[in-house]
């Protein structure tokens, strides 16, 4: 297909890739995700730009509503450290929204993903 769209003015070549880039990303299924827990129902959990209790927050998630959909981007650090203690790389999905942080391990449980 690729080799059809050299001879075009560019018009189809780019809304092919203008609408590949507008579907919404998917999530992987199986292992790999996670869920909020340990969070009470009065308070957040908030996802973190960098593995520290003092670095910005980049979103909340609350513990009783679905956030979307919480997936695992690497392992989580320090991996010295016991694993309550550990930071790890998330991705969350929520309709059109792709958010990207760090959450603290004490209050993720793992899940399948859908």
């Amino acid at each position: 297909m690729i080799g059809n769209l050299r001879g075009t003015t560019g018009f189809p070549a780019l809304s092919l890739v203008l609408f590949l880039l507008s579907y919404p990303a998917a999530a992987t299924s199986g292992p790999g995700c996670f869920r909020v827990a340990n969070v009470a129902s009065n308070d957040v959990l908030n996802v973190r730009a960098e593995p520290s209790a003092s670095a910005r927050v980049v979103t909340t998630l609350l513990p009783e509503n679905d956030p979307g959909i919480i997936v695992s981007t690497g392992e989580c650090e320090p991996p010295d450290a016991a694993l309550e203690s550990r930071w790890c790389p998330v991705k969350i999905y929520s309709g059109d929204k792709i958010m990207t942080g760090w959450a603290k391990h004490a209050y993720l449980l793992p899940s399948e993903c859908p």
